[in-house]
């Protein structure tokens, strides 16, 4: 092969205007009536980015394609189980709580009380004394002593209040 011969195989022919190849050996493009340009074909870094993008578009669709396959296989095997693996599978401990309002009752609740809404029996008072808080600010009740007792005339005494999280004492009576 001659150096020519090299040289027109690696020699594209395109119009100035409108970028056409073209075909015929004229020195006129056919298209628009423009001289053609003749020029090495020479890949720009712009041409190799867009191949590489388009590349990784192709690959990332292919990418997604299979996972959407395994997906929908995936979830196919789980829904052709037979009825005793789904059955046991769903033998789970589950529990369940019922409440039963039996009567409703109002209190008022003082934003300083030790024990919200107070405590009416004696057995709601120990329920009460139970916590912590509470159980640390009456170290000193003894249980088997704790009685109801109605006042007939106003008594005067100090009194334990809660502020945030501390329960403090009035300085007095």
């Amino acid at each position: 092969m001659s150096e020519e011969e090299i040289i027109s195989q690696n020699v594209v022919r395109s119009c100035r205007a409108c970028q056409s190849g073209i075909v015929d050996e004229a020195a006129l493009c056919p298209s628009c009536g423009l001289q053609q340009l003749i020029f090495p074909a020479a890949v720009s870094k712009l041409h190799r980015v867009w191949n590489f993008a388009g590349l990784c578009v192709a690959a990332l669709g292919v990418v997604s394609a299979l996972l959407a396959v395994g997906v929908v296989r995936h979830q196919g095997l789980q829904s052709h189980r037979s009825p005793l693996q789904l059955l046991a599978r769903s033998k789970r401990n589950i529990v369940y709580r019922r409440t039963v309002v039996l009567e409703e009752e109002t209190r008022k609740v003082f934003p300083y009380s030790i024990v919200p809404g107070g405590a009416k029996t004696v057995d709601e008072a120990k329920l009460a004394m139970l916590r912590p808080d509470v159980r640390a600010n009456y170290t000193n009740v003894d249980f088997a002593k704790l009685h109801e007792v109605k006042l007939a005339a106003n008594l005067s005494g100090y009194v334990s209040y809660r502020f945030g999280e501390k329960i403090y004492w009035t300085a007095k009576k």
